[in-house]
């Protein structure tokens, strides 16, 4: 590695940098830079404070033939074990600039593997640009570690739609939510900077005002691999530091803000491995969903709606929530499922769809050991099974009862007739309420042991 070292020192010398990049400044507005050519010292002094931030960069590296002559032997040594002889090109687990090609492979699980080929060539050229930034001696001992099986750190990163938080909210250090374009202070609404963003592609800092970035943390390996000798099929796949999907993540908040919380542009923010690439080059939309923008260009001009979810998120809570997902059971999962596609958040929704909804959530919930009872018998003992979870008194378990039942009835009559009347919506939403308590109760405390001998009064004081 010390002749990597040198080759790049020597190449840092010679290096011009053009580059046309979109920058965060104060407000939360941006402007445009003139295309320029500069050095090493100054690309990393105009990077250096805006690692982090909304900084959308097209960097062109220009290496004079010899010294980047003398770095690629230098890779092909270090490195020959992933390098392709036939071909000349590296794999590797992180985006450079001016990468030849990238594989998303969307798993099962909701996690997403990405990975990347380029000319060594141009992976040269990245490993320069790093230098610049980071420097000479982190960038060569990240390139060593990769090159001894030490794993990429990222981020899966998305803008939730319809959450505003008054303040970051960290329930863990893998799982990080941060307001965008928003503080609320005594002087009144603030814009903070923004953290790194992709900008472009019909999105602009301006979509993002008043909306929340959700960070989840995740790692890649190998870092880099022999782009023949591997198949393109789950050659890096990612882990989740966690545990936590980014669907099951949602999911968590949508229980504690009574709303559906969804994803819109998706994308791997590699905190290991940003100077090697200063723009976010790969995004993907979840599920056709779009950044919904909430206000306009200035910021200032932005409030907070009476109804904002979120404003105060109990961190303690949501993180209970999220230990509780990985253990629940099938139906318990297909439950918040059907729940969340009942409840307002969504463009376009039927109030027919979400009585369906809710309709099989109630009974995924309360009647999962009753599949083959009659239909009124599954009302009865739905709405029995639901008042007698859910309370502790005979009034109260009387509104429970009336309430699961007309539940039920709407989604059959959406079932068998394909109309609700609006005047149901009241009932539905608080039918939804309750399914959502009865939910997080199941994840906190656990289902009773026996569901009939609730009703006769087990374990009531």
């Amino acid at each position: 590695m010390d002749d990597v070292k040198r080759a790049l020192q020597a190449c840092l010398v010679e290096t011009s940098f053009d580059f046309d990049g979109t920058v965060a400044v104060s407000g939360g507005g941006y402007g445009r830079s003139r295309k320029q050519c500069v050095s090493a010292p100054e690309l990393r002094e105009f990077c250096v404070g805006k690692d982090g931030q909304a900084v959308e960069m097209r960097v062109s590296v220009h290496v004079p033939e010899k010294p980047k002559s003398r770095l690629v032997d230098a890779l092909r040594t270090v490195l020959g074990v992933f390098i392709d002889p036939e071909t000349d090109r590296i794999g590797h687990a992180f985006p450079v600039s001016g990468g030849d090609s990238a594989c998303r492979t969307h798993r099962a699980d909701g996690l997403v593997d990405m990975q990347f080929i380029s000319s060594l060539q141009v992976f040269a050229d990245a490993l320069v640009q790093a230098a610049a930034i980071a420097g000479v001696e982190e960038t060569a001992q990240s390139l060593a570690d990769w090159a001894n099986g030490k794993p990429v750190l990222l981020h899966e990163c998305t803008v939730l739609n319809d959450v505003h938080l008054t303040a970051p909210v960290s329930p863990s250090e893998e799982i990080q939510l941060i307001p965008l374009g928003l503080r609320i202070t005594e002087q009144g609404v603030e814009a903070p900077e923004f953290p790194r963003l992709p900008i472009g592609w019909n999105i602009s800092l301006g979509d993002y005002f008043g909306l929340t970035l959700l960070k989840l943390s995740r790692s890649a390996a190998p870092a880099l691999f022999h782009p023949v000798r591997e198949t393109n099929g789950q050659v890096v796949p990612s882990v989740s530091v966690d545990g936590i999907a980014l669907d099951r993540a949602c999911g968590a908040l949508s229980l504690l803000a009574n709303w559906h919380v969804s994803p819109s542009v998706v994308w791997h923010d590699y905190s290991d491995a940003a100077s090697f690439c200063l723009e976010i080059r790969d995004t993907w939309s979840y599920g056709g969903n779009r950044v919904r923008r909430m206000g306009q260009d200035n910021p200032v001009t932005i409030t907070l709606e009476d109804d904002a979810r979120f404003q105060d998120l109990d961190r303690d809570q949501l993180r209970r929530t999220l230990q509780a997902l990985p253990d629940a059971d099938k139906k318990l999962r297909i439950t918040i499922d059907r729940w969340r596609r009942s409840v307002p958040g969504q463009p376009n929704l039927r109030l027919e769809d979400q009585c369906i909804d809710l309709r099989i959530a109630l009974e995924m919930l309360f009647l999962k050991d009753f599949a083959n009872a009659r239909s009124q018998e599954m009302r009865f003992r739905l709405s029995v099974f639901g008042a007698w979870y859910l309370a502790d008194d005979i009034e109260e378990r009387r509104r429970i009862r009336k309430t699961l039942m007309a539940a039920y009835d709407a989604g059959s009559r959406a079932v068998h007739l394909g109309e609700v009347p609006e005047k149901k919506r009241g009932t539905l939403s608080t039918a939804q309420d309750l399914c959502r308590r009865a939910i997080l109760k199941l994840l906190h405390e656990g289902p009773p042991d026996d569901w009939g001998d609730l009703i006769l009064g087990a374990g009531i004081s």
